[in-house]
């Protein structure tokens, strides 16, 4: 999945938005003409009224004061820029704030997709399919599947989701060439 996809998918998410989370572009923001560069790429990220995010002490003439307003932390989905401004923070898969977003969007159920999961054991390989995340969770490999052709395109780019067949076939090739360690 591309950067880009990852930053459409959860600053365009309504379930984000019915939570209280919400992106803001900084193209939009009062000081936008202050950052021209990076307006296309930056985000101030408003938190629920619960939520809090660690954030250091001293912020100076951070991007976070500056923008963040006290309220909302700056974020970006792009390296380069978190490169150039080290207190923008960069959301990808590892970072605290990232994770909880992605919980909070994921839906528990999934329409139209369903997870291939497979499992590796003594006995052999097993493969199931679910529409619950937390089944695809506990599974050794998972490739998602298609149950409509309507939505075989939904992550964009030059690659389509699997339909259910072609699925099943990739997580058996990938469960045969694990080895059951001893």
């Amino acid at each position: 999945m591309s950067l880009e996809t990852i930053e459409t998918q959860l600053t365009q998410s309504d379930r984000l938005e019915e939570t209280e989370w919400s992106f803001t572009a900084l193209r939009n923001h009062a000081r936008a003409d202050d950052f021209e560069d990076i307006v296309d790429d930056v985000y101030v990220l408003e938190l629920p009224e619960e939520g809090t995010v660690a954030m250091p002490e001293s912020l100076g003439e951070t991007a976070q004061a500056e923008l963040g307003g006290g309220s909302g932390v700056v974020v970006t989905f792009n390296p380069e820029i978190a490169e150039q401004f080290p207190s923008i923070r960069l959301l990808l898969p590892g970072d605290p704030l990232f994770e909880a977003l992605v919980r909070e969007a994921a839906p528990a159920e999934v329409d139209n997709v369903e997870f291939v999961c497979g499992q590796r054991g003594e006995s052999g390989s097993s493969v199931s399919r679910s529409s619950q995340v937390a089944e695809a969770k506990q599974a050794a490999v998972v490739e998602p599947a298609v149950t409509s052709e309507g939505v075989k395109n939904l992550l964009g780019g030059p690659n389509s989701i699997s339909n259910i067949n072609d699925a099943e076939q990739a997580v058996l090739n990938w469960l045969s060439q694990i080895r059951i360690s001893n």
